[in-house]
């Protein structure tokens, strides 16, 4: 995962990273400038919170951690293949990737 370093308009549920410590926390609450973050570690337990405007928490090194995108499995038969592109039994079918 990677973090974005110019963007901080976080929202309830985003994951917040902080670079130096490389501590996660999930944000729980926001209004306006004021962010409340959870601590994301459950090795940490309850009660380890963050609460700061937004803009103090970015120069602290707080980024939002992006998660990459999902691989969707998509699982296609060749019957599909002929079906859908009208292709007959007698035709060959040659996949390019």
């Amino acid at each position: 995962a990677e973090e974005l370093e110019e963007f901080y308009d976080w929202h309830v549920g985003d994951t917040l990273m902080n670079k130096e410590k490389k501590t996660l926390y999930r944000v729980v609450f926001r209004s306006g400038e004021f962010v409340v973050g959870a601590s994301a570690n459950t090795s940490m337990g309850l009660g380890h919170l963050i609460a700061s405007t937004r803009v103090k928490l970015h120069e602290e090194d707080w980024r939002l951690k992006v998660e990459p995108p999902k691989e969707k499995t998509v699982e296609i038969s060749m019957a599909d293949i002929r079906r859908e592109f009208g292709i007959s039994a007698n035709e060959k079918i040659i996949i390019k990737d």
